[in-house]
């Protein structure tokens, strides 16, 4: 609105020059006068070129008092030139040290990184000793039962191993296998030697993986892989390892009773939830004999506290003692990774 307004007025005052302008010439040319002892044609054209000069100059004398933009274009136009060429000079000055400062933080930062790498190598470096530090002070007084860190049989790794499966995916499956009960026999104390990063020594059969791997790959049917330990093992000895397959089977139908036990409504709640927890351990073991892969199942995983609560209130309720049974909720079969089940109670009459 204020530039609307300037604009009108500026063409308004100019209007008004022109308009006296004229005047005067027309009063000029008919009274004959005659300036600096000028023809008066020519008094009228220099009266006519006054009034433009009149028009400019009040133009400008306008827009100068209320424009500071204006002003600053009209008498200061030079040294704002300057003072941009300055600024432009003092930005690529700045832009020249920032890029400096740029690669100085990416050098910091992957110091920063490669440091961080180092540290976190140096601590589980010194975690391993202060771990075999504990190990040689906690059997320095040890029976040798109480030196035995493996356990024959003990499962360290499980793999599902699918029909028809590429020979090189199943090799990659036996070596994470290794890979991981390495670390973990490691861990507890088994050494190949002093300060050897290897724990196992693979059995026979084996311990050639490709070879292994293509003989699993040629299965018609989906199976479970274990490697377990094969002997009994003491702190920083090596552990003795093989691989075990179990082709798979239904090993429980559905309706099947898995496992019971009587139990009286007389007994203690702490001892029946123990007597309940006994009993889902040893059904999982069985499980685990049987060669189903439910290592990584919790006994909370099977059966839900709730359920649990539930069989209690009602066994607590009853009036005679009476037969609980855990149930399959469905076919488990060995490549399956849970146990599906279910809690009944009925009396002992059937």
């Amino acid at each position: 609105m204020y530039g609307i307004t300037l604009v009108l007025t500026i063409a308004l005052l100019g209007g008004v020059v022109a308009l006296l302008g004229d005047r005067v010439g027309m009063k000029v040319g008919k009274k004959r006068l005659s300036l600096f002892g000028l023809r008066p044609k020519y008094t009228s054209m220099i009266i006519t070129v006054v009034t433009g000069i009149l028009i400019a100059g009040t133009t400008l004398f306008l827009l100068a008092v209320v424009s500071s933009d204006v002003r600053t274009a009209l008498f200061r136009m030079k040294s704002l030139q300057q003072e941009l060429v300055s600024t432009r000079g003092d930005l690529v000055l700045e832009q020249e040290r920032l890029s400096k400062l740029e690669a100085v933080t990416k050098t910091l930062q992957e110091s920063k990184v490669a440091l961080e790498v180092e540290s976190e190598r140096l601590r589980k470096e010194i975690q391993a000793y202060a771990g075999e530090a504990t190990l040689l002070r906690d059997n320095g007084n040890m029976g040798h039962n109480s030196r035995i860190i493996f356990a024959a049989g003990e499962i360290l790794a499980t793999e599902v191993v699918v029909a028809g499966a590429d020979a090189t995916a199943v090799q990659k499956q036996l070596e994470t296998m290794v890979q991981t009960a390495n670390q973990l026999a490691l861990n507890r104390g088994a050494r190949q030697s002093e300060h050897s990063a290897e724990a196992l020594v693979l059995a026979d059969g084996s311990a050639d993986l490709p070879t292994y791997a293509s003989g699993l790959a040629l299965a018609q049917e989906p199976g479970v892989l274990r490697l377990v330990v094969t002997e009994n093992t003491e702190v920083f000895t090596p552990l003795a390892v093989a691989f075990k397959y179990y082709p798979n089977q239904r090993v429980f139908r559905t309706g099947e009773v898995m496992a019971e036990i009587v139990v009286s409504p007389q007994e203690r709640e702490a001892e029946l939830s123990d007597r309940i927890v006994g009993l889902l351990t040893g059904l999982k073991q069985t499980a685990l004999k049987e060669g189903m892969g439910v290592e990584a199942q919790a006994l909370s995983q099977m059966i839900s506290p709730q359920q649990v609560a539930a069989v209690l209130t009602q066994i607590k309720d009853a009036k005679k003692p009476l037969v609980l049974q855990i149930v399959a909720a469905a076919d488990l079969w060995r490549v399956d990774s849970a146990l599906q089940i279910e809690l009944q109670l009925k009396t002992q009459d059937g």
